[in-house]
């Protein structure tokens, strides 16, 4: 009887292992990132309000560049946006966001995310007439893009940035 017992407890320790490792893959593979803002922020397409925020890699086996950001819970989606492959020289153990700086009244931008421990990354592409307007408040060259639609995202929730919406309040 002894021997079934630890059978079983061997068993079930494999087991949550697996599930605990298939887990860790999933978030490694969208790059969940939960961030708190503590000033607004602009993203592609909108304004974030101070709050806590999800981004994510869209789940897509064809495109590794579209990213999301969406409320706490994921049930409200602020931003659906293209990316372009970033890197830096030194990997970190945390999440780094990386920003343009905010002036003259103007909210800061979010400029690159990366994952912890990777050197390569996202850069946000922010659609023209807004790269534009950062560009000029900052005088650093801020890389352009259309914003995906939700026909090539797939995506059921219709983000915010795609209905025209400027300024959003955290949930």
């Amino acid at each position: 009887m002894k021997r079934f017992s630890l059978l079983h407890i061997g068993a079930l320790t494999a087991a949550l292992v697996s599930v605990a490792a298939l887990t860790a893959r999933a978030d490694d593979y969208d790059k969940k990132t939960i961030v708190t803002l503590d000033q607004p922020t602009e993203v592609p397409g909108i304004v974030l309000q101070p709050g806590r925020y999800v981004i994510k890699l869209l789940n897509s086996s064809s495109n590794r560049h579209i990213a999301e950001i969406m409320n706490e819970k994921m049930d409200h989606l602020y931003a659906l946006t293209f990316t372009a492959a970033a890197a830096k020289v030194e990997p970190s153990g945390k999440t780094v966001l990386t920003f343009y700086e905010g002036s003259q009244g103007h909210p800061q931008a979010m400029r690159k995310w990366f994952w912890p421990g990777d050197t390569l990354g996202q850069e946000f592409l922010y659609p023209k007439s807004q790269a534009v307007e950062i560009t000029a408040r900052t005088k650093h060259k801020v890389p352009e893009g259309d914003l995906p639609t939700v026909e090539e995202s797939g995506q059921k929730l219709v983000p915010d940035n795609a209905k025209g919406h400027k300024e959003k309040e955290s949930h």
